[in-house]
């Protein structure tokens, strides 16, 4: 969770060798990235552009640094335990989709095993129909008729048999 104070764009400039280093919602979310943990540092410092000189600086300014350390206090929080845990499994999710995609399209694979990666797939792009949304589905109904219902006869009338097919692997 990235507090409210990140937000801040108005945060006060860092000078680093003459050069202005504004302190503003991208140090702030760099700042969240690296408290977090979740990506290799020298990556999270490639994708904002920031040197480990601008980084030695940034670790003695005292604003980033009391940002950095709430980050790091508030992401390692038991009140996050869920978050982190929803975050790094779709960071998973994320860096295996290259890999489920080349088994999906390697037509030397199993059949199996590429119709399973296209489930997976489907399943990870949210296009799995519902129940709620109808369709064929794999359920049936079945309705037998066996007569009128008939005074002292309980059994007259019509019985409704209901059930969900299944398919049998022949592996």
């Amino acid at each position: 969770m990235i507090p409210n104070a990140v937000m801040d764009a108005a945060a006060p400039a860092m000078i680093i060798d003459d050069v202005e280093f504004p302190i503003n919602f991208e140090q702030s979310h760099f700042a969240f990235e690296l408290a977090a943990d979740l990506h290799d540092q020298k990556d999270v410092l490639k994708r904002h552009g920031i040197t480990i000189k601008h980084l030695k600086a940034l670790m003695k300014n005292t604003e980033f640094l009391s940002q950095f350390e709430e980050y790091k206090r508030e992401w390692s929080s038991p009140k996050n335990v869920k978050e982190r845990i929803q975050m790094k499994a779709a960071l998973a999710v994320e860096d295996g989709m290259l890999e489920l995609y080349q088994m999906f399209k390697d037509r030397d694979k199993a059949p199996a095993a590429r119709l399973d990666a296209f489930k997976q797939f489907v399943q990870l792009s949210g296009s799995t129909p519902t129940k709620e949304e109808g369709g064929t589905g794999s359920g049936f109904a079945i309705t037998i008729n066996v007569g009128k219902h008939a005074e002292g006869n309980p059994r007259a009338g019509s019985v409704v048999i209901e059930g969900e097919s299944s398919t049998i692997d022949a592996e």
